[in-house]
């Protein structure tokens, strides 16, 4: 399933999304008989099949995954999110963990990646109102092909680069600075300053390094894997669940076979694809020495009900209680 991309500028630079279930940003989908459906849509009609059972157990109607590509000519805002426990009680939203994927960058090309040691909300809301936060920040100079898993709670903005960014699906974005533009008033503007003075960690902060390399984020929220191509690769798919395919460089074809023959659809840089739940098999064709795509998946699912103990003893009939029963009523 490829969406049509959604295009939004900023002061910034400007965004692409390319899998988006947001409400007020919904991708509508581009190719198949069913083209012209929003994902919103089609989630309501066929969620067991595009997300799979398990993800509908914690996720809902909700598309779990949001992909696009952010083009930070300028010094991004500065914001940080809560993760899913804090937003759903308080917003009624998803948290926000995401990964950043650095697909080109410029000569001043900076993400700036939680705090260079540790501080406290005295000194980060004032450095926050006059600008002055960027000192305060861990600033770690990027090139291409680097990246970045940002959890929740981690302050974080990117100048200067092209990014992949794959992340849960929510409009939750706490602006703590935006660097003298005039775009948001930290007073004013309920996803700002003052309500995110308890969602950061205010700790010092390093690039996490992954034990495997080729797993570029690791959390039941989000995990991405990167894979070279230099062959045709046969992925089974035996979970019931999704997987979002995002190209980095060069170019591939997913082929999926069914009744009908083979089906297949195209990707190159920038693009991305969503493989059903309901594919149990598949292609992944190269068609360049330089292919590499990025696997995006979810891990959470329902959590089963602490209140059942499955090896529990069968309950008594009605009426079959005796004075030695827990349950015995007086």
């Amino acid at each position: 399933m490829k969406f049509i991309p959604l295009e939004e500028k900023f002061s910034w630079g400007e965004a692409s999304h390319m899998i988006a279930d947001l409400g007020y940003l919904d991708s509508i989908l581009k190719e198949g008989w069913l083209a012209g459906n929003s994902i919103g849509e089609l989630m309501d009609m066929y969620v067991d099949r595009i997300s799979g059972e398990k993800a509908f157990g914690f996720y809902g109607r909700q598309f779990p995954i949001c992909a696009g590509v952010l083009d930070c000519r300028k010094r991004m805002p500065l914001t940080v999110h809560p993760d899913d426990e804090t937003a759903g009680p308080r917003f009624d939203f998803l948290g926000k963990a995401k990964l950043w994927y650095v697909l080109s960058a410029g000569p001043k090309a900076c993400i700036s990646y939680g705090f260079s040691s540790e501080v406290d909300a005295s000194q980060v809301y004032p450095s926050c109102l006059d600008g002055s936060i960027y000192s305060l920040l861990n600033n770690i100079p990027v090139k291409a092909g680097d990246s970045f898993h940002i959890l929740p709670g981690t302050v974080h903005c990117a100048e200067d680069v092209v990014l992949l960014e794959i992340c849960e699906s929510s409009p939750l974005d706490f602006v703590l600075c935006d660097w003298g533009r005039g775009e948001t008033d930290p007073d004013n503007d309920s996803l700002g300053l003052v309500e995110a003075l308890d969602l950061i960690d205010y700790k010092a902060a390093s690039k996490p390094v992954p034990s495997d390399p080729s797993l570029l984020a690791d959390s039941d929220e989000v995990a991405v894997r990167k894979m070279k191509l230099e062959f045709p690769l046969h992925v089974s798919r035996e979970d019931d669940a999704f997987a979002v395919y995002c190209c980095v460089s060069g170019k591939a074809s997913v082929q999926v076979a069914s009744e009908d023959g083979i089906t297949q659809s195209e990707i190159k840089p920038g693009e991305s694809i969503l493989v059903p739940a309901e594919v149990e098999a598949l292609e992944l064709v190269p068609h360049t020495d330089d292919t590499v795509l990025l696997e995006a998946y979810v891990r959470k699912g329902a959590a089963e009900d602490e209140y059942i103990n499955p090896e529990a003893d069968e309950a008594p009939e009605d009426g079959e209680f005796s004075q030695d029963d827990e349950n015995y009523l007086d």
